[in-house]
């Protein structure tokens, strides 16, 4: 900046002095910037679900979120296959915890456990599911899990299970009844 500007830009300010408070504009430069990007990405999906019929917003990338718009405006039934939202594992549900349990327990004692996710896919054991199974020792393995077998350190009996729609003390026999079953069926059964 030469000598002549400088002295036309203080005087200038002279006239129109104001004190800059650097944080109260920066404060309001960050909110209009964030209500400016809100309202597009609310006009973006509004404009995506008309569109396409595909809410945005429910996958993690543009490219997965255009992929579900064409698989669902534009291929047809039965012409190309499709993975399943859910993949192709099994449909049963599983525990993080139980998984975690099996591979402990395959580790300490040696054996290898077949359960949901270790490329033997669910075990169904005389018609019922289990959590895991050892051939080489023709046992069974059952994580009876709080949520989905009841504890009743948590959950009082009369309570209606959420998910099963079952009673809290009907799981309880339940569960009781196929760990009973499988052991008449010569199986030994162990239970966490």
């Amino acid at each position: 900046m030469s000598s002549a500007e400088r002295e036309r830009f203080l005087s200038v300010r002279r006239k129109n002095f104001e004190t800059f408070d650097f944080q109260t504009e920066m404060l309001a430069y960050c909110r209009s910037d964030v209500d400016i990007l809100r309202r597009c990405c609310m006009e973006f999906r509004t404009q995506f679900l008309h569109v396409a019929g595909v809410d945005p917003f429910s996958y993690v990338t543009i490219a997965s979120a255009c992929m579900a718009a064409y698989r669902s405006k534009h291929i047809q039934e039965k012409t190309i296959a499709m993975v399943p939202v859910n993949g192709y594992l099994n449909k049963r549900s599983y525990s993080r915890d139980c998984i975690r349990w099996l591979k402990y327990v395959s580790s300490k004692e040696g054996i290898h456990i077949r359960h949901s996710l270790n490329g033997f896919g669910e075990q169904v054991i005389d018609g019922k599911p289990v959590d895991g199974f050892c051939v080489e020792t023709n046992t069974i393995y059952q994580y009876q899990g709080c949520f989905c077998h009841v504890c009743d350190k948590y959950y009082e009996t009369d309570v209606t299970n959420p998910v099963s729609g079952i009673s809290m003390n009907n799981r309880v026999t339940k569960s009781a009844e196929n760990t009973r079953t499988l052991r008449e069926f010569g199986y030994t059964v162990v239970e966490m």
